[in-house]
């Protein structure tokens, strides 16, 4: 858990917490395209034995 970020600097923050992981990494993601971008990362920390856990909102949740 970190602090709070803008748009400007929290994917900053949220690579160097995927980095960082050791045991697990939970994302709730309302935007695929910009998860895509940290792809390699999350593919990194699962080869380091990290659960990596994605929460995706689809098309049809209008929340």
């Amino acid at each position: 858990m970190t602090g709070i970020d803008d748009e400007l600097t929290f994917y900053s923050t949220c690579e160097d917490e995927i980095r960082a992981a050791r045991s697990s990494v939970w994302l709730w993601a309302w935007v695929l395209n910009r998860v895509r971008s940290i792809l390699p990362l999350l593919r990194e920390a699962v080869g380091r034995g990290v659960r990596v856990t994605v929460f995706i909102r689809d098309g049809t949740d209008q929340a």
